[in-house]
C-alpha cells in the first residue's frame, strides 16, 4: 500500500509540475524568425550589411574585354573618336553597352562566366 501511496504523490507533484511548465510555443519561433528575415532582408537593401556584388568588381574588366571584342571584330574606324561603354546588371545576366562617338554600335551580354554578343 505504501508503493501505491508513494506513486500516486508522485503523480500528483509530476502533474503540478507539468501545469508550471509552458507548453512549446512554435509560433513565437515563427515570429522570431520572420523579424530576423526581415531585418537581414532590409539591411542588404540599404546597403547595411555587405553582400556579393560582382559588378563592382569586374565591371571595368568587362567592359575592356566588350572594347577588345569590338575592336578585333569591327575594327577602329578612321575618324572614330570615342569609344565608351555602359554596363547595366539586370541580375541574372550584365549587359554591357558599347558606344562609339556617343551611338550604340554593340550589346554585349555577360552571364555564368561567359561572354556573348547580342543581337
Amino acid at each position: 500500500m505504501g508503493e501505491d501511496r508513494w506513486g500516486t504523490e508522485q503523480q500528483k507533484r509530476n502533474n503540478e509540475e507539468d501545469k508550471d511548465k509552458k507548453p512549446f510555443d512554435i509560433e513565437k519561433y515563427i515570429q522570431i524568425a520572420l523579424i530576423i528575415g526581415i531585418i537581414l532582408i532590409a539591411s542588404m537593401r540599404f546597403g547595411l550589411l555587405p553582400r556579393a556584388n560582382v559588378v563592382n568588381s569586374t565591371g571595368n574588366s568587362l567592359n575592356q574585354m566588350a572594347v577588345e571584342y569590338y575592336l578585333d571584330k569591327y575594327g577602329q574606324e578612321a575618324g572614330a573618336e570615342e569609344i565608351t561603354t555602359n554596363t547595366r546588371n539586370f541580375g541574372c545576366h550584365r549587359e554591357i553597352y558599347v558606344y562609339r562617338d556617343g551611338e550604340l554600335v554593340m550589346r554585349m551580354g555577360y552571364a555564368n562566366g561567359r561572354m556573348y554578343e547580342i543581337q
